[in-house]
């Protein structure tokens, strides 16, 4: 490995580190999380997971939603219904 790849990896680590130190700090104080673009709601759970106290979880589309909801109730996570993604006025 050349020196300046060698720097470049120690950056990344360095960089990625803080972010995991942060990631951690943040979840620590058990907050609310809003998620947008949360998809399947995979992610939300492992929020919940780490820590956050609620996550809301927010998605234009009713299947990524439906799924996310669907994985909620299985694992015994509370849920709310999402707004209809056909009625953007909802999602104001």
């Amino acid at each position: 490995m050349d020196d300046a790849v060698r720097r470049n990896r120690a950056a990344w680590e360095t960089a990625a580190g803080k972010y995991v130190r942060e990631h951690d700090d943040l979840l620590r104080a058990a907050p609310t999380v809003v998620h947008l673009q949360s998809g399947h709601g995979l992610d939300d759970v492992a929020l919940v997971e780490a820590g956050a106290r609620t996550v809301i979880g927010v998605d234009y589309s009713a299947v990524t939603t439906g799924a996310a909801n669907r994985r909620a109730a299985a694992l015994g996570l509370g849920r709310r219904r999402a707004p209809d993604p056909g009625r953007p006025e909802l999602l104001r």
